[in-house]
């Protein structure tokens, strides 16, 4: 206990010393703000849901595309044609890519018109849009080989995984 009290007389000084500091023409203390414009909640919001959109789009696009194809066989078709499995991807990410934009851009034109929103795409944010597409599809073709095989029912609503255990 004795070793706390040089401490505490040491805090209850300092606290004494700023009170006669504030109260001195010498130190001036305000409150200025940090930021030159003020957020609203959905100028913090909306990012989040683009986000979000980015993320899940491509991700459970994909996987049902997947295992749809696998489900029935259609890739066993695409392998008697030229288009080559790189290919096939790429297309896939430009369509995901195309179809993010297009929702930004409705995100964006929704956020203005009902909540003006005062948020922009700059060019980090497209970067980031497309990088996310890339990744989220290419995690979904990975996801989808997890699950098993027949899982998908022939209106692709319900998507079950193998357990981890099968692999």
């Amino acid at each position: 206990m004795s070793r706390f009290l040089p401490v505490t007389f040491a805090v209850v000084k300092m606290l004494k010393n700023r009170d006669a500091l504030a109260e001195s023409a010498v130190v001036h203390t305000a409150r200025t703000p940090i930021t030159i414009r003020q957020f609203s909640y959905i100028d913090l919001f909306l990012p989040g849901i683009i986000g979000l959109t980015v993320l899940t789009t491509p991700l459970f696009g994909m996987t049902n595309i997947c295992a749809e194809y696998r489900t029935r066989r259609y890739f066993k078709l695409l392998a008697t044609t030229k288009l080559g499995k790189a290919e096939w991807l790429a297309a896939k990410v430009v369509f995901f890519v195309i179809l993010m934009f297009t929702s930004v851009a409705i995100m964006l034109l929704v956020g203005t018109l009902a909540f003006q929103t005062k948020g922009s795409l700059t060019p980090t944010a497209v970067l980031l849009i497309i990088a996310g597409t890339l990744e989220f599809t290419s995690l979904g073709m990975v996801l989808a080989e997890m699950l098993a095989v027949g899982s998908v029912p022939h209106d692709g609503t319900f998507v079950h995984p193998r357990s981890i255990y099968d692999l």
